[in-house]
């Protein structure tokens, strides 16, 4: 480690150095970081889950989540869900699907995902 790695990482909050590791974990797994992404691609990312909705008002119930690499955020969308087990803040996974802008954010609807570790378990 350099001087200056070290000076940075003295220097730095928590969340950041958080969110540098995941970033660097999601490159690792071999999935797209989310600040490279762009809408009507197919890919796979990588993070954790930071925050679940589920919104009954509609006319098709929505499982909303939103996904965290360290660079950016993705809402996942599984439509007709009212909940998925296994999903909760906190819970890394991979997800894969097509992106979509909606109202300026990035969107996968209805994406394969994979649970890769549970909150507060190691990978």
């Amino acid at each position: 480690m350099t001087l200056r790695q070290w000076w940075r990482n003295l220097n730095a909050a928590a969340h950041e150095l958080d969110a540098e590791a995941l970033r660097e974990s999601a490159v690792e797994s071999g999935s797209e970081v989310i600040e490279n992404v762009i809408s009507g691609q197919l890919t796979t990312l990588y993070g954790t889950l930071h925050s679940l909705v589920f919104n009954p008002e509609t006319s098709v119930p929505t499982f909303r989540a939103e996904l965290f690499d360290g660079s950016g955020v993705v809402q996942l969308v599984w439509l007709g869900r009212r909940k998925i087990r296994g999903l909760y803040p906190g819970v890394r996974l991979s997800a894969e699907g097509r992106l979509v802008l909606v109202d300026d954010k990035l969107v996968m609807y209805n994406p394969k995902y994979r649970v890769i570790a549970r909150a507060g378990e190691g990978e």
